[in-house]
């Protein structure tokens, strides 16, 4: 009981370290997605193999729409992440290099006295 104890404290004390590394440095975050995605992978492998129920036709219907759903969050989950997975860099340009094509903005001022 003790060793699980340490483990789940030392794991937590490091997924802290690696969350406000990540707010300094790119990598970090990279590697949160990373454990994310390992982690989730082998919950639902053990979801497939091990937990899906053999009783009645309704446990088994049950079971089988948690885990489509369980599933269909964990590939939501990641293509949200891999939008994440490179810095976002926008070039800067100057408004002379625009010159043919200036932004526009239309304004509708909508008064209703």
């Amino acid at each position: 009981m003790e060793n699980h104890l340490f483990f789940i404290i030392t794991s937590i004390f490091i997924l802290f370290i690696i969350y406000f590394l990540s707010k300094k440095y790119f990598i970090f975050k990279n590697i949160l997605i990373s454990l994310y995605i390992v982690t989730m992978t082998i919950y639902i492998v053990w979801r497939i193999l091990c937990t899906l129920p053999h009783g009645s036709a309704i446990s088994v219907l049950l079971g089988l729409s948690l885990l489509i759903a369980e599933i269909g969050s964990f590939v939501l989950s990641i293509t949200f992440y891999f939008l994440f997975w490179k810095k976002n860099t926008k070039e800067d340009k100057e408004l002379v290099e625009l010159h043919p094509n200036y932004p526009t903005v239309d304004i509708f001022i909508y008064c209703n006295i």
